[in-house]
């Protein structure tokens, strides 16, 4: 195999960005936000921004908090037109009881924080 050009590398890396654009057909992505970094869409929902999730439970110190607020920072960023942000009041799976949102939406500008809205079945 022989090593590639420069020209070669800058087209196989034009190629990969160009593949990591939101699709371009109806349709909905399912991604973590780990793997939204770099995409985005028109419509972003962000669900299960409890405590617990997001932050995630395991993360203790303040440098793996931190890491996960600049985590949801990144969901957030993902939204072109429309952001949806939801969480649980309650939450059966695991045997948890009642939740709280997370201390993450607390940051939010006060005229854009979400607000508790009704469920509309």
């Amino acid at each position: 195999m022989s090593p590639l050009s420069m020209r070669e590398v800058v087209e196989a890396l034009a190629h990969r960005i160009a593949t990591q654009d939101a699709p371009v057909m109806d349709g909905v992505t399912l991604a973590s936000l780990h793997s939204a970094k770099g995409l985005e869409w028109d419509a972003v929902f962000l669900c299960g921004l409890n405590e617990g999730l997001m932050p995630i439970s395991y993360a203790q110190t303040s440098d793996e908090v931190d890491e996960e607020r600049r985590l949801l920072y990144v969901g957030i960023t993902r939204a072109r037109k429309h952001l949806c942000l939801s969480w649980s009041l309650s939450r059966t799976a695991g045997g948890r009881g009642n939740r709280k949102r997370s201390r993450f939406l607390d940051d939010i500008d006060p005229k854009r924080r979400p607000r508790r809205a009704p469920y509309l079945p």
